[in-house]
């Protein structure tokens, strides 16, 4: 009575971002031969692969943003005998906030099928043998993924000035002072934490 396994397993790795599992592989083949008579030879394989793959992630995402931009608190005073101006130019912020929380992305194949093969011969032995092979197979998957922290966001300050100029006690000509404009523009990109399975 012979029994032959031939197996190759290739264990399951797991990364922050991305795992992959190879799939289990076995093949059998079971020979029951050359037993005498009324014998009652038995065999029995229990063949059995678990597949685990766990993910965590744990962490915290802060970002703040201060901008300012002043083209004000120009002075022209006390001039005198001609024009007097102040010409400012244009005050813009522009804050642009992208954040991406954190991934966990499984990618995996765990080869649980029913295909693989299993040979059993029952040859050349005596009559009224009772020779049986029992094959059992269990295959179990387990999928887990955690994925926890915060993401914050935060503009504390984001302005522009143009104002507060000052042209006083200006004589003999034109006193001008022109601003131009003052913008202010925030976009903020937040996109969550995200778990991701692909079998």
């Amino acid at each position: 009575m012979n029994i032959l396994k031939k197996a190759a397993v290739v264990a399951a790795s797991a990364a922050l971002v991305f795992a992959n599992a190879m799939p289990a592989l076995a093949s059998y083949k079971i020979t029951i031969s050359g037993n005498g008579s009324s014998s009652d030879p038995d065999v029995t394989v229990n063949d059995t692969d678990n597949d685990t793959v766990t993910q965590s992630n744990n962490g915290n995402i802060s970002t703040t943003v201060n901008a300012d931009a002043d083209t004000g608190d120009n002075d022209a005073d006390d001039n005198t005998g001609g024009s007097t101006s102040i010409n400012t130019g244009k005050a813009d912020v522009t804050n642009t906030v992208t954040t991406v929380g954190h991934l966990n992305g499984l990618t995996t194949s765990c080869g649980c099928s029913s295909t693989d093969d299993v040979t059993i011969d029952v040859l050349g032995n005596g009559s009224s043998s009772t020779p049986d092979a029992v094959v059992t197979r269990n295959r179990t998957r387990s999928r887990n993924q955690t994925n926890t922290g915060t993401l914050t966001t935060s503009i504390p300050q984001a302005r522009s000035r143009t104002g507060r100029n000052n042209a006083r006690r200006n004589t003999g000509g034109t006193v001008t002072v022109t601003t131009d404009d003052a913008e202010v523009t925030n976009t903020v990109d937040t996109t969550g934490h995200e778990n991701t399975v692909t079998e």
